[in-house]
């Protein structure tokens, strides 16, 4: 699932269910005990529980109710890949690790389009789509694929700073270098431009928190000379990034509430109004695009659409209201703290850089996306939860004498 994931939605779904089976085999009560201990996997059980009885009161119709439950369905799945990893240690990090190689090919294709070079292009299908050179896309949209090729950056440096082979070393460093090229060279999305600039920023203060101030100076540094470089070589990160500021400013005075991401703050602003008419259990799963329909004053193409708000806290302010929100923040802020602490400064690798940045590019992405909502990025969580909550529990094992 980790290596289809960042290509094919049909793979992904199918890889996935697959894992859930055969983890079901692995199932014993000692297993379930153990991890049903880890808050982690209380709190995600929580969010997945409440959203799923909030169908009792929800205002959404019978399809659209029946689809926000079912992608919800993915916090339970996290639970039983967070049972399945916590029995095999040795596989603690190989989901992450076939992500970001996945990442890397996709970079590599990507490169070869840029490139001119793509004789090896499918034909046009629903299925598989490659971009032009202009947006080399490999599979699935850019806001997606940007997003994860920044992830697999941080992911693939970390692995590289602590693989003991040269050639390993090598190897995910090239991967760290191509995959964030395609996101800030070659690609036109957005949310890859925010989340390297978040990426670099909590390396830094992750650096400081150690005391490694001459470090974080030199990142930093680099940092800023890496953005205005791109800024001024790439055709899409200087032009996409003023665009954006440029819509946010036309909707802000009214000029053209329609501009670009002026859509995603007219469904920020209407997301904010649901919820604050039902602030503790919102209006139930699956009920944003109806609650938004309902809704005077609003713009009736949008409400046509039946869209979600592209912001998983806005998502869950309006399906599960405040008792939602507080459990997905408790649960990222409890995923970054297992995944940064619990080691001793002096004893930290850069595994547990590049797992807390990850952790930390999540949360910050489902601000601008529906993280658990969309297919791909959900997944991701599934990993995510099941890498940091399963490091957790090894972690407190008692090592046999």
């Amino acid at each position: 699932m980790a290596f289809t994931l960042p290509f094919s939605s049909a793979l992904t779904q199918l890889f996935a269910y697959l894992a859930v089976f055969s983890s079901l085999i692995l199932f014993s009560k000692y297993g379930l005990t153990r991890i049903f201990r880890e808050p982690l996997v209380q709190l995600t059980l929580g969010l997945w529980v409440l959203l799923s009885l909030s169908v009792f009161w929800s205002i959404a119709p019978l399809p659209e109710l029946t689809e926000g439950w079912s992608k919800y369905r993915k916090l339970l799945f996290a639970i039983i890949f967070i049972f399945a990893v916590s029995r095999n240690p040795d596989c603690l990090w190989l989901p992450l690790k076939a992500f970001a190689a996945s990442n890397g090919i996709i970079a590599f294709l990507a490169c070869l389009v840029w490139l001119g070079v793509d004789q090896w292009r499918p034909p046009d299908s629903g299925i598989f789509f490659v971009g032009p050179a202009s947006n080399p896309t490999i599979g699935r949209n850019h806001i997606t694929q940007g997003a994860f090729q920044v992830m697999a950056a941080s992911l693939s440096i970390g692995f590289a700073l602590a693989a003991r082979s040269v050639n390993v070393r090598v190897g995910w460093l090239s991967v760290g270098v191509l995959t964030l090229f395609t996101s800030l060279g070659l690609l036109q999305g957005r949310t890859g431009y925010l989340l390297a600039i978040v990426a670099a920023a909590a390396l830094v203060l992750l650096l400081i928190s150690v005391r490694r101030f001459k470090v974080a100076v030199l990142v930093g540094f680099a940092a800023f000379l890496l953005f205005s470089s791109i800024w001024q070589l790439s055709p899409n990160f200087g032009p996409r990034t003023i665009q954006a500021i440029q819509s946010i400013e036309k909707y802000s005075s009214g000029a053209d509430p329609n501009a670009d991401q002026g859509v995603r703050l007219q469904f920020y602003a209407a997301g904010l109004d649901i919820f604050l008419e039902s602030p503790v259990l919102g209006n139930g799963v699956g009920s944003f695009a109806e609650a938004y329909s309902r809704l005077p004053n609003e713009n009736a193409d949008l409400q046509r659409s039946r869209a979600q708000p592209h912001s998983e806290y806005v998502n869950l302010m309006v399906q599960g209201g405040s008792l939602a929100l507080a459990l997905f923040l408790a649960i990222g802020g409890l995923a970054l703290k297992q995944a940064w602490g619990g080691v001793d400064d002096k004893a930290k690798s850069p595994k547990d850089f590049s797992l807390a940045i990850l952790v930390t590019l999540f949360w910050v992405g489902s601000a601008v996306n529906s993280y658990i909502w969309d297919l791909a990025e959900g997944h991701l969580l599934i990993i995510i939860l099941g890498t940091v909550a399963s490091r957790s529990i090894l972690s407190k094992q008692v090592a046999p004498s």
